[in-house]
């Protein structure tokens, strides 16, 4: 099952990021990238968002990844990722993200150039894949 959850993360490169601030949920529309062992998403936002400020205040998230755009609706498959998200500090792995996002995300070029932009690495906790309507394979990762 952890192939079939690797391959709709390569096969995709947006997400629904969700946080929990004060104010409740919230929910965004991310670009990103993942670590090729899937045990790792990246994302990079500007600092003054209200996700960046959930994230710093409870970094509990999850993040959505479906398969809308290529399948039929019987057959979609919709990925619920449950992790903890922390701002990356170390200045080679920042420009390793900013090289990936270059490549896989041109049109982020202003974004990822910014720089007041965190780079956000969240360490995936669990997977929840939903094939279809009633078929559900839960996989927790090893902490």
């Amino acid at each position: 099952m952890l192939d079939t959850i690797k391959e709709l993360i390569r096969q995709n490169d947006l997400c629904v990021l969700a946080t929990i601030g004060p104010q409740g949920p919230h929910t965004s529309l991310m670009a990103y990238t993942a670590s090729s062992d899937a045990t790792r998403m990246f994302l990079v936002t500007p600092k003054n968002t209200l996700k960046y400020q959930n994230m710093v205040r409870d970094p509990r998230v999850s993040l959505m990844i479906d398969s809308r755009n290529k399948a039929s609706r019987q057959e979609i498959r919709a990925l619920t990722v449950s992790g903890h998200a922390a701002e990356v500090a170390d200045p080679e792995t920042i420009k390793d993200l900013r090289d990936a996002f270059a490549v896989r995300h041109p049109h982020l070029k202003r974004l990822i150039e910014q720089p007041d932009v965190a780079w956000i690495s969240v360490q995936v906790d669990s997977f929840q894949l939903l094939d279809g309507v009633h078929d559900a394979h839960h996989v927790q990762l090893e902490s």
